[in-house]
């Protein structure tokens, strides 16, 4: 909540910026323990030098809040879209803390020009993740998971080096991970949602990696598989019982 609180602290005040939160419905008794979700929004212009210093000196830009904010940074552009994304890879670059992942959502038809391949080519990230979530990319263990290549140990902002490469590739600078867009409209998204299916999930992982043992594995196995999966150790039981008991008689069955 702290770390929150700081963040409205250095909006509120600012005339060209615009704060909201907004909470899903409170139980009955009106009280809740949860922070409620701000979003905050402003604009930077990198047309000029006193822009960019500006913008460099913006608090949400610089510190990761570890909390329920969500940014909306305006990038002021003039001309073509190619000199709109020129804007946007330098705000990346020289404005945001930390070199670990972005991602970007564009249309198809927009992600195939010359003007985005030069973007995707001079992000200085380590993952860049098009039209998904680059935790997504993570999971991608024959892709690089780390920061920029140009990060140093004198100042590291994600770290130096790099994890996965399970296909052992050398001198690899960035993982660029693509999918189509799933929609020319925007997609709604309920934060507020139930969904018992990632509950279930969760609550399936914390257990095992809790107290980890192989009934704890199955139950991953099954909210991943579903409830079948059940039926293997059952199985597999099962035959153990007809094996034991097939010895048995066999052991006291009189000689012939």
């Amino acid at each position: 909540q702290a770390r929150v609180d700081r963040f409205r602290e250095h909006y509120e005040a600012a005339e060209a910026s615009t704060i909201s939160s907004w909470m899903g419905k409170l139980p009955a008794s009106g009280k809740s323990n949860h922070i409620p979700l701000t979003a905050i929004h402003f604009e930077v212009d990198l047309s000029t030098q006193e822009g960019k210093e500006a913008a460099k000196q913006q608090y949400a830009l610089r510190t990761e809040v570890f909390g329920p904010v969500l940014i909306f940074c305006t990038v002021k552009a003039h001309g073509t879209p190619e000199n709109y994304m020129e804007q946007v890879v330098e705000l990346c670059n020289d404005c945001i803390y930390g070199t670990l992942s972005c991602s970007i959502m564009v249309q198809d038809h927009v992600a195939e020009e010359p003007y985005m391949e030069r973007a995707y080519q001079d992000l200085q990230y380590g993952t860049i993740a098009l039209n998904f979530w680059t935790g997504a990319a993570f999971s991608m263990s024959f892709g690089i998971w780390g920061g920029a290549p140009n990060e140093t140990v004198e100042d590291a902002q994600t770290g130096v080096g790099h994890v996965n490469n399970v296909l052992f590739l050398t001198n690899a600078d960035k993982f660029v991970a693509r999918k189509p867009c799933l929609s020319e409209t925007p997609i709604p998204l309920d934060i507020t949602a139930p969904r018992p299916a990632l509950t279930a999930t969760s609550k399936a992982f914390a257990k095992y990696i809790i107290q980890p043992s192989l009934l704890h594995f199955v139950g991953v196995l099954a909210v991943l598989v579903g409830p079948a999966i059940y039926l293997v150790p059952a199985g597999f039981l099962g035959l153990v019982a007809v094996g034991i008991s097939y010895y048995i008689r066999s052991t006291k069955r009189p000689p012939g």
